[in-house]
């Protein structure tokens, strides 16, 4: 669809939930194994845990969707997340977090953490705040279609982490520039994955 798309209570055990829409009202629990937002405007906007973007879910509605594979974000705009926390219940029941932006991904405002989060954006990755995942790998990947647009950008300060699996940070050919010091800590293999051997800041593993 390519208006608000309101979902009440659904359950398609072993099967993918696609939804498309300028927006998205979820009232009552929904669950799959694989389930996919997809904004429908062409540079249509989404946001995670607030509510100033084109698309919104909050960290209630978060909460209703249960996945047993992955839940899935697209958006031909930005995405951007602010405060989903597995702590407090909004998306501990989502092994698969993937944000998939044609422009940024941005993480900002308040920390948030997913058991597991794949981040692919055409332009770029903006870590501006802590993030992590509690028990899987942590991907994350700045100019995904290798177009030369985009880097990965860490604020000064701002640790990532990757609690009980492995942490990829790829730009491509482009540049993975932390402002400052920052703390990258997996229990398994670390990765940077960059064209330009450049790295700012401090790392720490």
């Amino acid at each position: 669809g390519s208006g608000v798309v309101t979902l009440d209570a659904i359950t398609a055990t072993g099967r993918t939930l696609s939804v498309t829409g300028s927006n998205f009202v979820i009232g009552a629990a929904i669950a799959a194994d694989v389930i996919e937002f997809n904004a429908s405007a062409g540079a249509g906007t989404i946001g995670l845990g607030h509510t100033n973007m084109d698309a919104d879910i909050t960290q209630a509605e978060l909460n209703l969707i249960t996945p047993t594979t992955s839940l899935e974000f697209a958006a031909g705009g930005d995405i951007d997340v602010r405060d989903v926390l597995v702590a407090d219940g909004d998306v501990d029941q989502i092994p698969h977090l993937i944000l998939d932006s044609a422009a940024d991904v941005r993480f900002q405002t308040a920390a948030s953490t997913a058991v597991r989060m794949t981040v692919e954006a055409d332009i770029d990755v903006d870590f501006n705040i802590a993030t992590s995942t509690t028990a899987g790998n942590l991907v994350a990947t700045a100019d995904f279609e290798d177009n030369n647009t985009g880097k990965m950008n860490i604020l000064a300060g701002v640790n990532l982490t990757a609690t009980g699996g492995t942490m990829t940070l790829s730009a491509r050919d482009q540049l993975i520039d932390p402002v400052g010091d920052s703390v990258f800590t997996a229990a398994g293999d670390l990765t940077f994955s960059s064209g330009v051997h450049t790295l700012a800041g401090g790392t720490t593993a």
